[in-house]
């Protein structure tokens, strides 16, 4: 446990498949960054949540073959059904199947654009926490 507790210490932004592994969230260091590899449609994350309610932040890993979250879905067996969105489509069975039945095609470019992004918004934390470190210092010390 200390080695793990140290290894996720040490993380700035991990990139992990969604599972019970995340539950190690909470050990990463102030400013972390998740990026959670679902399935398509797959909208809601409880480790979305935990790294959120853990003071990190959190970024949906999809492949790149998924249907944009606004896009319109055509499902059913003949494909004639349409759900407004894929959020429109989570508590539709079918629809849903559809959805994440898309073959994953998730690439090393789509991956690293995301690192990239990631670590922008890890050194935009550490920045405004740099920030608002010097001000309670200036606090306490009269300045």
């Amino acid at each position: 446990p200390a080695r793990q507790f140290a290894m996720m210490r040490a993380v700035d932004v991990l990139v992990a498949p969604h599972g019970a592994a995340l539950a190690n969230v909470p050990f990463l260091p102030k400013c972390a960054v998740v990026l959670e590899a679902t399935a398509c449609g797959f909208l809601l994350s409880m480790f979305a949540a935990l790294a959120w309610n853990s003071g990190h932040m959190w970024l949906p890993l999809y492949s790149e073959s998924c249907p944009a979250l606004d896009a319109p879905v055509r499902y059913g067996s003949d494909r004639r059904q349409t759900a407004s969105s894929v959020a429109a489509c989570t508590n539709v069975q079918r629809c849903r199947a559809v959805v994440r039945d898309t073959a994953p095609n998730v690439t090393a470019p789509h991956v690293a654009a995301l690192v990239r992004r990631a670590l922008r918004m890890r050194e935009a934390c550490v920045a405004e926490e740099a920030g608002a470190s010097r001000g309670r210092d200036r606090g306490r010390h009269g300045g």
